[in-house]
Formats: C-alpha cells, structure tokens, sequence
C-alpha cells in the first residue's frame, strides 16, 4: 500500500509530462492506423467427419498398416491444407493471382497470408486469408476449401481400391484353405468311421470353453477388488474393515453425538471469556472442570461400544468405510464363485478326458473349418464394400459457414490500436516518471532544517557506496557525534534515565538501524542502556541480537495487569551496559489501543530508574500510532530519514502531529548518504602517518 502511494504521489509531481507522453504515443498508435493500406481477412469454418467408407477390420491392411478405424488427428488435417500438394493444386486449377504483381499466387505466398485455427472440443476448424482485396481474400478461401473437398474425395477412392485389391489377392488363398480343411475332415471321417460327433461331445467341449472364459473374467474381477480395498484401507489409516465400521457406527451414537456438541459450545465459550477473565477467574475454572468431564464421557462411552476414537467420523470416511465393506462382501462373493467354477472345470476335464479320442479330434476340425468359412464370408462381403466405396464420391470435409466478401478490413483495428497506445502510454510515462525520479534530488540537510526547525544531528554513510575500512570508520564516528548531540540537547539526570523514541516518516528509512546503533555506541560509553523494540507490527530487534522472542512487551501489555514486573522480560545482551526488551511473539490484534497513556507511563517509570537511557523503536509515524504514544513519555523524537522515501508532505504532516501533541522534535538523522559525494569520505580513505614516538628524557 505504501509503495502504491509513493508511486501515486511520483506521477503526480509529473503530472504534465505523464500525460504529454501518454498523449503522443495514443496519437502515434492512431496515426499509424491512419496510414496503413487497410487489409481484409475473409474466413470460412469447415468441418472434418469420421463417417467416410471403411472397410471394418480391414483398412490399412492394404498399406501393411495396423488395422485401425479411428481418424487422423485434427492437427495433421489442419497441416494438410498448407501443404504445397493443396496449395499448389488451388492455384493452378482456380487460377488465383496476386493482385499487387498481377502474376499467380506462390504456395508461400498463400501460406504467409493463410490462418488456421481449430475449435476447442470439436473437429471444426476456421481457415481466414487476409488480403488488401476482399474479393481476392473471400476467392481464395473458398478455392481452398473446394480444393481439401476434392483431394478427400480422391484421397477416399485410393483407400476403396487399394482395400479391394488386397482382398481380390486374399480371397483365393482363403478359399483354398477352407476347402483343404473341408478334405481332412471328410478323410479323418472315414478313417475313424465316425459320421457326426455326440451333442455329450459338443456340449463338453463348450461347457469347458465357458468355464475357462467365467475363472479368467472372475480372476480379473477379484484382482481389481483387492487394489481397490487395499487403497480404501490405506486412505483409512490401515484399519481393519470391522473397526471401520464399528467407528462409523460409534460416530453416529446419538449420546456421543450430544456430548460432542456440548464440548463444542464449551470450548467457544472458553476461547471467547479467556480473553476478558483470565484462566484464574472461578467462572473459568468452573467452564475447565466441565470440559474435562465432557471429554471423560466421551472417551468411556467410546470404549463402551468398542471403539477408541471420540472424535467424529467424516463424512468421507464414512464414504469410504461404506464402499470398503461393500468391496469386501463383493469380493467374498467372487472368491466363493470361483472356487465353484474352478471345480466345475476340473470335472469337466475329467469328463472330457473319457469321451472318445476320435471325437475331441473331430470336434476340433469343425471349429477349424467353421472359422475359415467364417473368414471366407467375411472377405466376400467385405469386397462388395469396397467396390461400392470405390465407385461412391464421399467427402471427409463439409463447409458449415462458406466465405463471404468482408465489407470492413481486418486492419487497422482502431479499438485495438488505442488499447495498445493507452498500454504503451502508460508504460511510456511510468519510464519518464521513473527516469525523472531518479535524477530527483532529495532534501538536503539545510532545507531539512528550514522546514522541520530542527538540527540535523547526524549523517549516517550508505553500506554500499565505498570502502568497508571508509563506512566502518565513518559510521562509528557519525554515531559518536550523534550521541554527543543527543547529550547536549537532553543533559544527564543521575535519578532517571533519558528516553528516546526513534522512527521514520514511512518503512524502509533505516529506523531500527539507527536505533541499535545507537544504543551500541551509548553501551559502549558506559551508560547503562535500554532498548526497545516499540514496533508491535514488525518487529525485529530480538532476531538482530539473537535473543529468545518468547514474553516481550505485547505479552506484558495483553496480561495486564495481573501480569510479572516488565522487567522480567528484560534480556542482557552480549554487550556490557546494553539490554534489550523485545516485543515478543504475541500478535495483537489492536496493539495500538493497549499502549494508553497510563500503560506507557507504567512501563517507563518502572525502567528509568535502572537506566541512564532509554531508547524506544517505533513503527513509522506516517502509518501508526505507536510511535506517538511512545513519544509523548519521553524527551524527544529523533526522526530517521532517507533521501529518496518520504513524501516532503508526509514529513510536514508529522511535524504539525507533534507540535499539535506538544512532543519535542530533538532532531533529524540523515541515513544512506552516498560517501561519494561528499569530501569527508576521503579523509577516511588517507592512509595515516608514522606517529612520532616521544621519549622520556634520561
């Protein structure tokens, strides 16, 4: 949100050449619309069938394919028409010529200005060609669909004879073999004397065949059941079926049911008083006592009807349970059939087994010559289909909207034109704001002090502007300075601590930065110091000293005021002089209306007086109210800026804020200046002289 304003308030500083960039490229884009030769696309929508003759079980054989009787996919049908055999064929028989060099079209020349595209979830598809004259675009179309319609005419009749020639070249050697196979039998007849095979023979051999088919199927079957009844257990956490349904069946227990739902309005009723009673209150060790009885009702009247869960069954797994117990008893079922027909066959064989050799011999030369006529029939009829195909002019394409001649070009698209100058427009002036943005100066330090009346107190060096021996050496002697200035603006009282409230106009200035270092330096003098971390909404200082986020100031302010001495969440750092108070773990949801005047009055006198200073980090002014509660307790404000954040208004803001609440304004603390520019780097940057050694005299 604040990066949203910042850019708002950039484009309305440039206001003006934000809208002349926007303007001049809305009229460049129009413009060139103007000028342009307009164009026309002409579009006609066809649609592929799959009813084409076929010869079933037989196409393809004829081109030692596959048999097969899907269609091609609609993408190799789509790339058909671009193909120079279509192209090529369209212009020579319908003439098409280019009207720019009155000569005949090229196939690239066609394939260039041709567009085709399918519609999603049929076999239809739209062919366009764009054109500057509408009769040349609406010609070509049309002589490209005619010529598609032809070559799958032709294309139909090649497949019909080459089916029917194969099945002219089969069909003798099919004959040959019935009748050889007719012989045998004839000859086996005579030589074994036997004339026809019993109807006990017949139906023993068919009786075995069906058995055989039933196992396989019933295998299968039972195969398919165990997967899924092993998948629904593993869904079920690897219960057995029986607790399964006993758990079901204890989910749906009506006293668990009432049970169930009076721990739940207790446990509502427990979250919504914690808040405002405390757990020590009676009524809230009476609402414990409740709920630990509920619970022991509810596990006893569990185990009582054989069950260890308490909780309710989902609805999905009591789905689930209901489909594994039905998958169990289906698969019973199965396994107790095909036990019966295992054993079926088993006596089926034997029966088998003592029929007559000759018989069973006989039996299988009638399946033998049986499929071979069968072969045969189906060959003849199949060859009468192809001749009928062959002589039949069936088309695999239809056209369902021809092609008219457009009236208004394609090209230019006005409306599309000034989405496009409006798009690049915008881009355009977000460039120009950007790059007017960048060559921006920030407020300097003397019209800082014009416009805040306050003294700039220190600037702080940007980490990646120099050298790591220039910001180290100039960084501790800015926070040296700074804690001079701060000396002499609030003097030294031996009773109480001085406090400090340190913040920014809006995120991302450095604030806790400044704070930490700050309070290091004082540390380092040998000031007892106290930091701390004011910023409720992201704070950041226990992770900066490695410190445990357990407690902290927004544990203190939400258990008030039954809650420990604040200085009990008070934590040493590795630092002599040095502590911090976090702000904890806790998240509030309205931190701001706990930090009153009373509460921030508590929690100040009980720290000055352990302390010789105090410094506060507080969330941005800009955005909360933290830091003005923090504020009004202590002895100023020092205000972190960096050039290039705050809004010059959102600084004057904070200014009349504090002077309306009477809260002093110590000073302004510049962060991230570039070391470059400024000639104080380079004296970091000299390497020191030999120091002269003096000697005592002897």
């Amino acid at each position: 949100m604040n990066t949203l304003l910042m850019l708002l308030a950039a484009f309305r500083r440039h206001l003006s050449w934000v809208v002349i960039a926007f303007c001049t490229i809305v009229a460049t884009a129009m413009a060139v619309g103007f000028f342009t030769t307009p164009v026309y696309k002409s579009q006609m929508r066809v649609l592929f069938l799959d009813n084409s003759p076929r010869i079933k079980f037989l196409e393809g054989f004829a081109e030692g394919a596959p048999v097969t009787t899907s269609s091609d996919p609609l993408e190799n049908k789509m790339a058909l028409i671009k193909t120079d055999a279509i192209l090529g064929t369209a212009i020579a028989k319908f003439n098409l010529r280019n009207p720019l060099t009155s000569k005949a079209f090229t196939s690239e020349e066609l394939r260039s200005g041709i567009a085709i595209e399918g519609i999603l979830g049929t076999d239809m598809v739209d062919i366009a060609f764009t054109n500057s004259d509408p009769k040349i675009a609406s010609h070509v179309v049309t002589s490209l669909a005619q010529t598609l319609i032809d070559d799958t005419i032709a294309s139909n009749r090649a497949r019909a004879t080459s089916v029917r020639e194969f099945i002219e070249k089969k069909l003798p050697d099919v004959e040959r073999k019935l009748k050889y196979t007719e012989q045998k039998r004839q000859q086996y007849q005579k030589q074994s004397g036997s004339i026809e095979i019993t109807a006990e023979t017949q139906g023993a051999v068919r009786e075995l065949g069906e058995l055989e088919a039933s196992s396989r199927r019933l295998q299968a079957t039972n195969n398919a059941l165990s997967s899924q009844i092993s998948q629904l257990r593993q869904q079920l956490g690897g219960k057995s079926t029986q607790q399964a349904v006993i758990d079901v069946a204890v989910s749906a227990d009506p006293d668990l049911q009432a049970n169930r739902r009076a721990l739940a309005d207790l446990d509502a009723e427990i979250a919504k008083q914690s808040a405002q009673l405390g757990e020590r209150h009676p009524l809230m060790m009476n609402y414990r006592e409740q709920q630990k009885e509920l619970k022991r009702l509810i596990s006893n009247r569990a185990k009582a009807l054989g069950s260890t869960r308490t909780g309710a069954v989902d609805p999905v797994s009591q789905t689930i349970t209901g489909q594994l117990a039905d998958l169990e008893a289906r698969l019973s079922g199965g396994r107790q059939e095909l036990a019966s027909i295992q054993a079926s066959m088993k006596n089926s064989r034997s029966h088998l087994a003592t029929l007559p050799e000759r018989q069973v011999t006989l039996a299988q030369l009638d399946r033998q010559v049986l499929l071979e006529t069968t072969s045969y029939n189906l060959l003849a009829s199949r060859l009468e289909e192809a001749k009928i195909a062959e002589a039949q002019s069936f088309a695999n394409v239809r056209v369902v909207d021809p092609a008219s001649q457009p009236k208004n070009p394609f090209w230019p698209n006005f409306p599309l034109l000034a989405v496009a100058g409006s798009v690049l427009g915008i881009g355009a002036a977000s460039g120009l704001v950007a790059l007017l943005e960048s060559g921006r100066r920030s407020i300097d330090s003397q019209a800082m002090q014009e416009l805040l009346q306050v003294p700039v107190l220190a600037s702080l060096p940007l980490l990646e502007s120099s050298s790591g021996k220039t910001i180290q050496a100039w960084s501790q002697e800015s926070y040296r300075m700074l804690c001079t200035n701060l000396r002499f603006l609030v003097p030294i009282n031996s009773h109480k601590a001085s406090v400090f409230v340190v913040s920014s106009p809006v995120p991302n200035e450095g604030k806790s930065t400044v704070a930490t270092n700050l309070a290091r330096a004082i540390a380092r003098s040998g000031r007892r110091t106290l930091l701390i971390d004011g910023d409720l909404v992201r704070p950041s200082l226990s992770e900066t000293f490695d410190l445990d986020d357990e407690g902290g100031l927004a544990l203190w302010l939400f258990q008030r005021p039954s809650s420990d001495d604040i200085r009990d969440y008070v934590q040493h750092t590795q630092l002599n002089n040095l502590d911090v108070l976090g702000a904890g773990n806790v998240q509030l949801a309205d931190s701001g209306s706990l930090l009153d005047e009373v509460t921030v009055d508590a929690l100040i006198s009980s720290l000055e007086r352990h302390y010789d200073q105090i410094i506060i980090d507080t969330p941005p002014l800009a955005g909360y109210a933290h830091g003005f509660s923090f504020a009004a307790r202590s002895n100023g404000v020092l205000l972190v800026l960096r050039p290039g954040h705050a809004d010059i208004d959102d600084i004057k803001h904070i200014k009349q804020a504090l002077d309306r609440n009477g809260i002093p304004l110590l000073g302004t603390v510049f962060n991230g200046i570039d070391t470059e520019s400024l000639s104080v780097s380079h004296y970091y940057d000299r390497p020191s002289k030999p120091k002269k050694q003096l000697l005592l005299p002897e």
